[in-house]
Protein backbone atom coordinates (compact mmCIF):
# COMPACT_ATOMS: atom_id res chain seq x y z
CA UNK A 1 0.00 0.00 0.00
CA UNK A 2 3.07 2.29 0.85
CA UNK A 3 4.72 1.71 -1.98
CA UNK A 4 1.68 2.04 -4.21
CA UNK A 5 1.44 5.58 -2.85
CA UNK A 6 4.78 6.74 -3.51
CA UNK A 7 5.08 5.15 -6.74
CA UNK A 8 1.83 7.46 -7.43
CA UNK A 9 3.04 10.31 -6.27
CA UNK A 10 6.07 9.84 -8.00
CA UNK A 11 4.85 9.56 -11.04
CA UNK A 12 2.12 12.26 -10.53
CA UNK A 13 5.62 14.54 -9.83
CA UNK A 14 6.82 13.65 -12.70
CA UNK A 15 4.43 14.52 -14.81
CA UNK A 16 3.71 18.01 -13.34
CA UNK A 17 7.25 18.72 -13.67
CA UNK A 18 8.26 17.75 -17.02
CA UNK A 19 4.60 19.08 -18.28
CA UNK A 20 5.00 21.78 -20.82
CA UNK A 21 3.28 25.09 -20.43
CA UNK A 22 2.74 28.50 -22.13
CA UNK A 23 3.98 30.51 -19.52
CA UNK A 24 7.30 28.42 -19.04
CA UNK A 25 7.90 27.78 -22.37
CA UNK A 26 7.92 31.41 -23.01
CA UNK A 27 10.04 32.36 -19.63
CA UNK A 28 12.53 29.52 -21.04
CA UNK A 29 12.29 31.37 -25.14
CA UNK A 30 12.98 35.14 -22.74
CA UNK A 31 15.96 33.65 -20.75
CA UNK A 32 17.52 31.64 -23.26
CA UNK A 33 17.24 34.58 -25.89
CA UNK A 34 18.50 37.13 -23.30
CA UNK A 35 21.88 34.86 -22.72
CA UNK A 36 22.59 34.74 -26.30
CA UNK A 37 21.68 38.18 -27.09
CA UNK A 38 23.96 39.02 -24.20
CA UNK A 39 26.82 37.04 -25.50
CA UNK A 40 26.58 37.71 -28.93
CA UNK A 41 26.38 41.92 -29.03
CA UNK A 42 29.63 41.35 -25.92
CA UNK A 43 31.09 40.33 -29.71
CA UNK A 44 33.39 42.96 -31.01
CA UNK A 45 36.28 42.47 -33.54
CA UNK A 46 38.93 43.45 -30.59
CA UNK A 47 37.06 40.98 -28.12
CA UNK A 48 36.87 38.10 -30.68
CA UNK A 49 40.69 38.46 -31.87
CA UNK A 50 42.11 38.29 -28.43
CA UNK A 51 41.16 35.52 -27.55
CA UNK A 52 37.07 35.61 -27.70
CA UNK A 53 36.79 33.57 -31.45
CA UNK A 54 37.82 30.29 -28.85
CA UNK A 55 33.90 30.46 -27.70
CA UNK A 56 33.11 30.03 -31.25
CA UNK A 57 35.34 26.91 -32.04
CA UNK A 58 33.39 23.62 -33.26
CA UNK A 59 36.51 22.23 -31.76
CA UNK A 60 40.27 22.42 -31.37
CA UNK A 61 41.14 22.25 -35.18
CA UNK A 62 38.41 24.99 -36.26
CA UNK A 63 40.70 26.24 -38.65
CA UNK A 64 38.11 28.91 -39.74
CA UNK A 65 37.30 30.34 -36.23
CA UNK A 66 41.30 30.56 -35.66
CA UNK A 67 42.14 31.72 -38.40
CA UNK A 68 39.77 34.81 -38.80
CA UNK A 69 41.52 35.90 -35.22
CA UNK A 70 44.80 35.99 -36.52
CA UNK A 71 43.50 37.71 -40.01
CA UNK A 72 41.85 40.58 -38.22
CA UNK A 73 44.40 40.58 -35.36
CA UNK A 74 47.58 41.27 -38.88
CA UNK A 75 45.74 44.03 -40.09
CA UNK A 76 45.54 45.55 -36.90
CA UNK A 77 48.40 45.11 -35.06
CA UNK A 78 51.71 47.24 -35.21
CA UNK A 79 54.73 45.94 -37.02
CA UNK A 80 57.36 45.88 -34.79
CA UNK A 81 59.01 43.32 -36.88
CA UNK A 82 59.76 41.63 -40.13
CA UNK A 83 57.08 38.90 -41.03
CA UNK A 84 56.61 35.45 -43.74
CA UNK A 85 52.62 35.04 -44.11
CA UNK A 86 51.83 32.01 -45.87
CA UNK A 87 47.81 31.65 -47.44
CA UNK A 88 47.14 27.88 -48.19
CA UNK A 89 45.34 25.04 -47.63
CA UNK A 90 45.52 22.73 -44.85
CA UNK A 91 48.46 20.80 -46.77
CA UNK A 92 50.49 23.68 -46.59
CA UNK A 93 50.13 23.92 -42.95
CA UNK A 94 50.76 20.29 -42.67
CA UNK A 95 54.35 20.16 -44.27
CA UNK A 96 55.07 22.96 -41.67
CA UNK A 97 56.06 21.95 -38.17
CA UNK A 98 55.37 24.87 -36.26
CA UNK A 99 55.52 28.42 -36.57
CA UNK A 100 58.42 28.92 -34.47
CA UNK A 101 60.16 26.23 -36.21
CA UNK A 102 59.83 27.98 -39.49
CA UNK A 103 60.58 31.24 -38.01
CA UNK A 104 63.72 29.55 -36.50
CA UNK A 105 64.97 28.32 -39.33
CA UNK A 106 65.10 31.39 -41.17
CA UNK A 107 66.99 33.16 -38.70
CA UNK A 108 69.51 30.92 -39.15
CA UNK A 109 69.78 31.29 -42.76
CA UNK A 110 69.04 35.10 -42.75
CA UNK A 111 70.05 36.20 -39.28
CA UNK A 112 66.94 37.71 -38.85
CA UNK A 113 64.12 35.74 -37.18
CA UNK A 114 60.49 36.93 -38.81
CA UNK A 115 56.86 36.36 -37.20
CA UNK A 116 55.68 33.59 -38.70
CA UNK A 117 51.55 33.90 -39.89
CA UNK A 118 49.95 30.45 -40.98
CA UNK A 119 46.92 31.74 -42.69
CA UNK A 120 45.44 28.05 -43.95
CA UNK A 121 42.43 26.49 -43.83
CA UNK A 122 40.97 23.28 -45.61
CA UNK A 123 39.72 23.70 -48.82
CA UNK A 124 40.80 26.82 -49.32
CA UNK A 125 38.47 28.98 -51.96
CA UNK A 126 40.91 31.68 -54.27
CA UNK A 127 38.25 34.48 -53.19
CA UNK A 128 39.33 33.40 -49.65
CA UNK A 129 42.93 33.93 -50.61
CA UNK A 130 41.66 37.32 -51.61
CA UNK A 131 40.21 38.10 -48.35
CA UNK A 132 43.29 36.89 -46.05
CA UNK A 133 45.38 38.78 -48.66
CA UNK A 134 43.27 41.96 -47.81
CA UNK A 135 43.62 42.02 -44.12
CA UNK A 136 47.67 42.76 -45.10
CA UNK A 137 47.71 46.68 -45.01
CA UNK A 138 50.14 49.29 -46.06
CA UNK A 139 52.27 49.16 -43.22
CA UNK A 140 53.78 45.30 -43.69
CA UNK A 141 57.07 44.66 -43.77
CA UNK A 142 57.69 40.97 -44.86
CA UNK A 143 56.74 38.62 -47.49
CA UNK A 144 53.37 36.62 -48.60
CA UNK A 145 53.57 32.64 -49.79
CA UNK A 146 50.45 32.00 -51.35
CA UNK A 147 49.64 28.40 -52.49
CA UNK A 148 49.10 28.38 -55.82
CA UNK A 149 47.63 24.77 -56.19
CA UNK A 150 45.51 23.08 -58.58
CA UNK A 151 42.32 22.71 -56.46
CA UNK A 152 42.24 26.65 -55.69
CA UNK A 153 42.15 26.90 -59.54
CA UNK A 154 39.41 25.00 -59.96
CA UNK A 155 36.67 26.68 -57.86
CA UNK A 156 33.77 27.69 -59.97
CA UNK A 157 31.56 30.31 -59.53
CA UNK A 158 28.92 27.89 -57.28
CA UNK A 159 31.89 27.16 -54.69
CA UNK A 160 31.94 31.68 -55.09
CA UNK A 161 27.85 31.70 -54.41
CA UNK A 162 28.07 29.36 -51.62
CA UNK A 163 30.51 31.74 -49.63
CA UNK A 164 28.47 34.51 -49.79
CA UNK A 165 25.70 33.17 -48.16
CA UNK A 166 27.48 31.05 -45.81
CA UNK A 167 30.95 32.78 -45.18
CA UNK A 168 34.12 30.74 -43.69
CA UNK A 169 35.93 33.60 -42.76
CA UNK A 170 34.33 36.22 -39.82
CA UNK A 171 35.33 39.07 -41.14
CA UNK A 172 33.98 41.81 -43.57
CA UNK A 173 36.42 42.34 -46.34
CA UNK A 174 36.59 45.11 -49.08
CA UNK A 175 38.75 42.90 -51.39
CA UNK A 176 36.27 39.63 -51.10
CA UNK A 177 33.11 42.39 -51.57
CA UNK A 178 35.59 43.52 -54.58
CA UNK A 179 35.15 40.23 -56.32
CA UNK A 180 31.49 39.79 -55.65
CA UNK A 181 30.79 42.56 -57.50
CA UNK A 182 33.27 41.99 -60.38
CA UNK A 183 31.44 38.56 -60.20
CA UNK A 184 28.36 40.54 -60.85
CA UNK A 185 27.02 38.19 -57.83
CA UNK A 186 24.75 40.39 -55.61
CA UNK A 187 27.13 42.03 -52.41
CA UNK A 188 25.82 41.60 -49.50
CA UNK A 189 23.97 44.04 -47.00
CA UNK A 190 26.88 45.77 -44.79
CA UNK A 191 25.97 47.80 -41.88
CA UNK A 192 29.50 48.26 -40.36
CA UNK A 193 28.69 46.75 -37.36
CA UNK A 194 30.94 43.46 -36.68
CA UNK A 195 28.32 41.18 -35.57
CA UNK A 196 25.78 42.15 -37.77
CA UNK A 197 27.64 41.60 -41.25
CA UNK A 198 29.33 38.51 -40.15
CA UNK A 199 25.61 37.01 -38.78
CA UNK A 200 25.95 34.10 -40.86
CA UNK A 201 29.39 32.98 -39.49
CA UNK A 202 28.25 33.85 -36.33
CA UNK A 203 24.61 31.92 -36.15
CA UNK A 204 26.92 28.50 -37.95
CA UNK A 205 28.20 28.27 -34.30
CA UNK A 206 25.75 29.17 -31.79
CA UNK A 207 25.60 25.66 -30.61
CA UNK A 208 29.50 25.53 -30.04
CA UNK A 209 29.09 29.36 -28.27
CA UNK A 210 26.14 27.55 -25.79
CA UNK A 211 28.45 24.58 -25.17
CA UNK A 212 31.78 26.46 -24.54
CA UNK A 213 30.40 28.76 -22.34
CA UNK A 214 29.43 26.63 -20.11
CA UNK A 215 32.82 24.09 -20.37
CA UNK A 216 35.30 27.07 -21.14
CA UNK A 217 36.76 28.01 -24.15
CA UNK A 218 38.42 25.38 -26.88
CA UNK A 219 42.12 25.13 -27.08
CA UNK A 220 43.24 25.61 -30.74
CA UNK A 221 44.95 22.94 -32.01
CA UNK A 222 46.20 23.14 -35.77
CA UNK A 223 46.46 20.02 -37.54
CA UNK A 224 50.35 19.17 -38.03
CA UNK A 225 51.77 15.85 -40.21
CA UNK A 226 51.21 13.15 -38.10
CA UNK A 227 53.55 10.05 -39.27
CA UNK A 228 51.56 6.62 -39.13
CA UNK A 229 49.91 4.26 -41.44
CA UNK A 230 48.12 5.88 -44.73
CA UNK A 231 44.32 6.27 -44.33
CA UNK A 232 42.31 2.80 -44.94
CA UNK A 233 40.85 2.19 -48.29
CA UNK A 234 37.56 2.91 -47.80
CA UNK A 235 38.66 6.71 -47.09
CA UNK A 236 41.31 6.91 -49.44
CA UNK A 237 38.99 5.72 -52.50
CA UNK A 238 35.97 8.87 -50.90
CA UNK A 239 38.96 11.57 -50.46
CA UNK A 240 40.66 11.16 -53.38
CA UNK A 241 37.09 10.68 -55.65
CA UNK A 242 36.14 14.11 -54.18
CA UNK A 243 39.04 16.28 -54.70
CA UNK A 244 39.29 14.43 -58.54
CA UNK A 245 35.63 16.04 -58.78
CA UNK A 246 37.38 19.39 -58.55
CA UNK A 247 39.84 18.96 -60.05
CA UNK A 248 37.99 18.29 -62.68
CA UNK A 249 36.83 21.82 -63.20
CA UNK A 250 40.27 23.02 -63.59
CA UNK A 251 40.29 23.84 -67.11
CA UNK A 252 37.06 25.06 -67.39
CA UNK A 253 37.56 27.56 -64.44
CA UNK A 254 41.18 28.10 -64.32
CA UNK A 255 41.49 31.47 -66.46
CA UNK A 256 38.81 32.98 -63.74
CA UNK A 257 40.61 32.06 -60.65
CA UNK A 258 44.04 33.35 -62.16
CA UNK A 259 42.60 36.61 -62.54
CA UNK A 260 41.73 36.74 -58.90
CA UNK A 261 45.36 35.58 -58.17
CA UNK A 262 46.59 38.29 -60.55
CA UNK A 263 44.07 40.99 -58.69
CA UNK A 264 45.30 40.06 -55.12
CA UNK A 265 49.31 40.31 -56.80
CA UNK A 266 48.62 43.59 -57.87
CA UNK A 267 47.25 44.73 -54.82
CA UNK A 268 50.47 43.87 -52.95
CA UNK A 269 52.58 45.34 -54.87
CA UNK A 270 51.41 48.41 -54.53
CA UNK A 271 51.72 48.26 -50.54
CA UNK A 272 55.19 46.73 -52.38
CA UNK A 273 54.74 43.57 -50.56
CA UNK A 274 56.74 40.63 -52.47
CA UNK A 275 54.76 37.56 -52.98
CA UNK A 276 56.34 34.01 -53.28
CA UNK A 277 53.91 31.03 -55.04
CA UNK A 278 53.68 27.64 -53.40
CA UNK A 279 53.39 24.36 -54.81
CA UNK A 280 51.01 22.22 -52.27
CA UNK A 281 52.05 18.98 -52.11
CA UNK A 282 50.02 16.22 -53.98
CA UNK A 283 50.20 12.42 -53.62
CA UNK A 284 51.99 10.17 -56.20
CA UNK A 285 49.36 7.78 -55.85
CA UNK A 286 46.47 10.24 -56.35
CA UNK A 287 48.43 11.40 -59.66
CA UNK A 288 49.13 8.08 -60.92
CA UNK A 289 45.34 5.92 -60.15
CA UNK A 290 42.98 9.37 -60.42
CA UNK A 291 44.17 11.57 -62.93
CA UNK A 292 46.76 10.75 -64.46
CA UNK A 293 50.50 12.10 -64.76
CA UNK A 294 49.88 13.56 -68.56
CA UNK A 295 46.90 15.55 -67.19
CA UNK A 296 49.14 16.34 -63.44
CA UNK A 297 51.61 17.37 -66.07
CA UNK A 298 49.44 19.80 -68.11
CA UNK A 299 48.13 21.52 -65.18
CA UNK A 300 51.35 21.97 -63.85
CA UNK A 301 52.71 23.51 -66.92
CA UNK A 302 49.73 26.25 -66.79
CA UNK A 303 50.42 27.45 -63.63
CA UNK A 304 54.42 27.35 -64.07
CA UNK A 305 53.17 29.61 -67.46
CA UNK A 306 51.26 31.82 -65.39
CA UNK A 307 54.23 32.38 -62.68
CA UNK A 308 56.62 32.95 -65.55
CA UNK A 309 54.13 35.56 -66.71
CA UNK A 310 53.42 37.31 -63.61
CA UNK A 311 57.45 37.39 -62.70
CA UNK A 312 56.54 36.03 -59.28
CA UNK A 313 59.36 34.07 -57.56
CA UNK A 314 58.14 30.35 -56.88
CA UNK A 315 59.44 27.93 -54.05
CA UNK A 316 58.98 24.47 -54.84
CA UNK A 317 58.57 22.61 -51.70
CA UNK A 318 57.37 19.12 -53.16
CA UNK A 319 60.79 18.39 -55.08
CA UNK A 320 63.49 19.16 -53.16
CA UNK A 321 61.70 16.96 -50.41
CA UNK A 322 61.70 14.26 -53.23
CA UNK A 323 58.24 13.01 -51.15
CA UNK A 324 57.17 9.40 -52.05
CA UNK A 325 53.21 7.43 -51.46
CA UNK A 326 54.54 6.22 -47.67
CA UNK A 327 54.98 9.95 -47.10
CA UNK A 328 51.67 10.96 -47.16
CA UNK A 329 48.50 9.49 -45.53
CA UNK A 330 45.60 11.21 -47.88
CA UNK A 331 46.15 12.40 -51.15
CA UNK A 332 48.19 15.15 -50.45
Amino acid sequence: MVAARISQSWSEFREGATRSSLPALLIAFVVVLTWFSFAFMMVTPEKYMNGGYRYFMAGGKDYYASVTAQAMKLSRAPQDNPSIVIIGASSIRAIISSEEDLSRWIAEQTGIRPDVHLLCVGGLRPWEMAALAGQIGPNFDGIVLMDLGVNRLSRTRTDLSNLIEQPRLGFVSEVFDSEIELSEFQLPHRSGRFILDNANFFLARTAHLALNLIKGPVEYQPHRHQPGPPMDEARWRSGSQRIKKIQAEFDANVEQNLAVVTRIIERLKAHDVTTVFLEAPMNPRFIREEIGEEVFLSRRQTIEQYISEQQVPFWNLVGPAELVTSDYRDWA
